[in-house]
Formats: C-alpha cells, structure tokens, sequence
C-alpha cells in the first residue's frame, strides 16, 4: 500500500510541474492557461495584417514562438499606435513587442532587457545624402512622419514650435514617400523620418528614382508587459527566460 501510494505522489507531482524538457512552461490543466493579449501597429514587415485578415511580421513570428513556450495562450490585436499604447497602460491589452520609450510605458508598464529586434531609423530625401545626424539637425526644415510614432522621443522636439519644423504626418510609408517625391520635385526640399524595414517594403510598390538616406541611430524593441496584466512580473520574466533558452538553442534568431 505504501508503495501505490508514493506512486500516486510522484505521478501527481510530475503533473504539477510546468516546465517541461525543452525549457517551456506547461500548466497542469487547459483551463489554466492565461491568455496574453498583444497588441501590435501595422508597421510592415515588423507586423502587418495580411490579406487573409492574418497577424504577419518578424515580431508577431517571434511571439507566436516565444508566448506558448511560456506557457500562455497568444491573441494579436491590429491597433492604431496611440490606441495599441494607451491599450497598454490601462491593461486591455497584455503585451506589447517594442520601443520601450512611448509615452506612459515607464509608469504602467515592465519592460525586458533582452533586445528582440534592431529598428533602424533613417532621414530620406531626393538627391544628395542628407546633412543630418541628430535632432538639433532638423530645425528650420520640412519634415514628413508617421502618425502616432514616437520616433524614440523625437516627436516632441518635431513639434515645438519653437524649433520652427514643418512637420507634415502621413498614415503610410507609401503616401510618406509619395509626399516626399511631390514635394521635392516641385523644389519644396523636404526630408521623411522613417524606419528602414517599412520603407523598404513601401519601394518594392512604390519606387522612388535617386532616394537618399543617412542614418539616425536604431531603436531597440523589447517584450513590454502591462503592469495591469494579472502576475505581470512573473509573465515578463517568463517571456524573458523562455525567450533566451530558444535563442541559446538556436529556435529563434
């Protein structure tokens, strides 16, 4: 009887445990998974709907990877980016795969330390390679940028009136590119502060002739969970230790 019964314990023990050989997380029963609701922006092809009405992009990949192996369930949410961040602070959204540096992330939300992604951002123009290296460089221009984007902090700087910036915002990266050949081939010299990944996919169908561009710097994105989120702590660092065993093991890049 003695031996059934350390039987039992052991098998009932082994249920228990939610980390499993390879490193992921496992819950005892379904019903115990916590779903994590991410948000994400359409910012092709770091995320993007595709034509099928489907959550695509290097990070949405990197999530439907890294979420499960957690432990959690994963559903993606399309959002305009001011709604995806005030989604975020108030917790109706879960996570958000990153710039740690929007505004309200540093009081409402923990962020990792393990990059994810290098977003590169750049200043495009026609003809000669732009003079500009930092902000204090865009003064006195024209100036076209995304909607809702923070360009790491720089947004505020483009909209002080003080800085005298005409800042023209755009709801694409193909219409930024079309505003920037218009302008410039009717001699407004004007410059696009954009991301290097979307640009790239905007020219594959919208090509622009002698497009120039000199590098900003590049932005880091991370896992950024709500502090709303039920265990919000212990799902980072979830999301942190599994996402570091799969890169170690060579599953993700």
């Amino acid at each position: 009887m003695k031996y059934w019964r350390i039987l039992f314990l052991s098998l009932t023990l082994s249920l228990l445990i939610p980390i499993c050989k390879d490193g992921s997380y496992r819950p005892a029963l379904a019903e115990d998974i916590q779903t994590i609701r991410m948000g994400y922006i359409e910012f092709t092809p770091v995320f993007y709907t595709d034509e099928n009405g489907v959550a695509q992009g290097l990070l949405v990949d990197l999530a439907r990877q890294v979420v499960p192996a957690a432990g959690y369930k994963l559903e993606l949410e399309s959002l305009p980016v001011k709604r995806m961040a005030n989604s975020l602070i108030k917790g109706e959204i879960d996570l958000w795969s990153g710039l740690k540096t929007l505004e309200g992330f540093e009081e409402n939300t923990y962020s990792g330390d393990s990059i994810l992604l290098q977003i590169c951002l750049n200043v495009y123009t026609l003809g000669e390679i732009p003079a500009i290296s930092t902000k204090e460089d865009l003064k006195n221009k024209m100036i076209i940028g995304l909607r809702g984007f923070s360009y790491g902090g720089w947004v505020t700087y483009l909209k002080d009136p003080a800085n005298n910036i005409h800042f023209i915002e755009v709801d694409s990266h193909e219409s930024a590119l079309k505003v920037l050949e218009r302008n410039n081939k009717m001699g407004n010299k004007c410059y696009l502060l954009d991301y290097e990944q979307p640009v790239n996919k905007a020219l594959q169908s919208y090509p622009v002739e002698n497009l120039a561009k000199s590098p900003i710097n590049c932005l880091d994105a991370y896992f950024v969970v709500s502090k709303e989120t039920p265990n919000a702590k212990i799902v980072l660092e979830r999301l942190e230790s599994t996402y570091k065993k799969l890169k170690e093991s060579g599953k993700v890049q």
